[in-house]
């Protein structure tokens, strides 16, 4: 007898058609936290040709690409393979909705050769997303940072978040804008969490014209730097050259892990950490 797909069969099913591949304990995250189930839905849709199980890793087969749509994502090495895991964790632990790279090059009339891993959906901003690992070189990130700046120049991408699995990949990156309105460089996993929570954090204040602060009070110029926003960094470094008496004091929002290295970045800004903008 044929198998019914299922409401969580289908969220496994466009999550591989998303990210290319994911593992058996990424499924149970869909599926939930009974012990055995997912291993015998997974081989139901092995069997019936919605996917490939090949040892720890699903990855979806021709029939599950046609039940979507789409064409048979092809992933080619395990350090393809393991890369996509990362990215099948962002698009389940993310608060957002988020699109594939394949759903955005379509869309956006792009060749194949990119590095974005996908993009997120919040209200009516899309953040294009970059992951770096332990192996990511300085070349790569220089290819990197040269792909936002011509797709920011070709107004499709104005804002981006970077993940990074190592400090030294967010060193080597620096604090350089890459002409977006927002980037995000945060670490990984932790920053996923860090983004669910703080990116609809509502930030006191008017709005500014000034491009450097998110708002403005009447004693101060406000900015947000919980999520590393490197473009409000760089535009900040700038305010800080061209300066006079007569501006505002800038108020720089940060955790209280954070406090510390922006009061030695910034030493003329007011510091205020935040735990928790939505208690």
């Amino acid at each position: 007898m044929a198998v019914q797909l299922m409401e969580r069969d289908m969220k496994l099913l466009e999550l591989l058609s998303a990210t290319g591949t994911c593992t058996l304990a990424q499924a149970q995250q869909i599926y939930g936290d009974t012990t055995w189930y997912h291993y015998k839905r997974v081989e139901q849709l092995r069997k019936e040709g919605y996917l490939l199980k090949k040892g720890s890793f699903l990855e979806l087969a021709k029939k599950g690409a046609e039940v979507l749509g789409e064409t048979k994502y092809r992933v080619r090495g395990d350090e393809i393979r393991e890369l996509s895991v990362e990215v099948a964790n962002l698009a389940l632990r993310l608060d957002y909705s988020f699109i594939s790279p394949r759903v955005l090059r379509k869309e956006l009339s792009l060749n194949r050769k990119t590095y974005f891993k996908g993009a997120i959906s919040y209200k009516d901003r899309q953040y294009f997303v970059y992951l770096l690992g332990d192996k990511s070189t300085q070349s790569y990130i220089t290819s990197i940072k040269g792909e936002m700046k011509a797709l920011s120049a070709a107004e499709i991408m104005s804002r981006a978040v970077v993940f990074n699995t190592t400090p030294d990949s967010m060193i080597v990156f620096g604090v350089d804008s890459c002409r977006l309105e927002e980037l995000l460089l945060l670490p990984y996993p932790a920053g996923i969490d860090m983004l669910n929570q703080y990116l609809p954090m509502e930030i006191e204040g008017q709005p500014t014209n000034r491009t450097f602060a998110h708002t403005e009070t009447e004693e101060n110029y406000i900015v947000s730097l919980i999520l590393n926003d490197v473009a409000k960094r760089d535009i900040l470094e700038a305010h800080y050259y061209t300066s006079t008496k007569n501006d505002k004091p800038v108020k720089i929002l940060c955790l209280p892990k954070q406090k510390k290295f922006f009061a030695s970045q910034y030493p003329l800004a007011e510091i205020e950490t935040v735990d928790n903008p939505h208690a």
